[in-house]
């Protein structure tokens, strides 16, 4: 029988935190194994060696791609319960004047970098949005627990997209680490980069749309449409939501397929991927197209950086072909 937690827990996972209904089930399941295992209430925020105990554990008898969801849904689950304790006690308001003087500390701190006026506002924006958040701990007592929950509270209750979760996460780094003066190990960056991105509803062989495209366009992901030219050959597990779908090829295994091959054919000069993109268009220019022509193809917004090219064409640089030519 589930505890009131668990019950409430499974309502906000079918319903706010919009996982995916065939996996929601799952998400309690693993988190309830979880506590038994540790033999802790539910009500308990667990530690991070109890989970990664519990995970090992869970390991031993399942795929990685379960793994991955339990983890996924005890990272859910810690940021349901902080909401709960939230809500259940008003925010102190003792802090303001502090979180003041940081947005303070910040602002200066932004000009002496000679960072734009663009990023101040929106750090400032971000930092504002943060306190509110968090405004029952002084700035001091933050650590990176808290900027994750932040995070969380941005993916799962105001379902924003990747690039606006990871513009909030590079604000907080820059007060965490240049105006609170507080270590912000590699380790510690990638476990706050780690979160879920639960608002996706993809099925099995859906494509991973960025951002708010695949809001906007929920059945996009299963279109001819928006397949890449280059997806990848299998099925791997999403790392934001734990759902086993089909991504693009990384560019990794293109760019070490075309080291390979340079290096068969015996090729000696520097040579990359984008090195392609140079040679396609030194060989229309040598071919004859006319320069107009071949900034289109390459998307130049200007003439000039397509003019380039002259200079690295060996023949018939002025991209004129003679009608008796033909």
């Amino acid at each position: 029988m589930k505890s009131d937690n668990l019950s409430a827990f499974s309502e906000y996972v079918a319903s706010k935190a919009a996982v995916n209904k065939k996996y929601a089930p799952y998400y309690v399941r693993w988190v309830s194994a979880c506590y038994s295992f540790l033999n802790q209430p539910e009500s308990e925020v667990l530690t991070s060696e109890q989970k990664q105990s519990f995970l090992k554990h869970f390991a031993k008898a399942r795929e990685d791609w379960q793994v991955k969801q339990a983890d996924a849904a005890l990272r859910l689950y810690d940021y349901f319960l902080s909401r709960l304790q939230t809500s259940a006690k008003e925010k102190p308001r003792e802090n303001e004047v502090e979180w003041d003087a940081v947005e303070t500390k910040t602002r200066n701190a932004l000009r002496l970098k000679h960072m734009s006026y663009s990023t101040e506002k929106t750090y400032l924006l971000w930092l504002r949005s943060f306190a509110g958040f968090i405004a029952e701990k002084k700035p001091d007592d933050i650590n990176v627990a808290d900027m994750q929950r932040f995070l969380s509270y941005l993916a799962v209750e105001r379902q924003v997209s990747t690039s606006t979760q990871n513009q909030a996460l590079n604000a907080l780094v820059f007060v965490y680490r240049h105006v609170l003066d507080k270590q912000l190990g590699d380790d510690e960056l990638n476990a706050v980069r780690s979160l879920y991105d639960s608002d996706r509803k993809d099925d099995i062989n859906g494509v991973f749309l960025p951002g708010a495209l695949e809001k906007k366009y929920p059945k996009a992901g299963k279109e001819w449409g928006w397949f890449w030219v280059f997806p990848s050959k299998s099925l791997s597990i999403d790392p934001r939501t734990s759902i086993v779908r089909r991504h693009h090829m990384h560019p990794a295994s293109l760019q070490k397929a075309f080291k390979a091959a340079a290096s068969d054919t015996g090729i000696t000069k520097q040579a990359s991927v984008h090195t392609l993109r140079h040679s396609f268009a030194t060989h229309l220019l040598e071919n004859g197209y006319d320069l107009r022509t071949i900034q289109e193809l390459l998307g130049h917004s200007n003439l000039q950086t397509t003019m380039i090219y002259t200079h690295v064409a060996t023949k018939n640089i002025l991209g004129v072909r003679s009608p008796l030519d033909k």
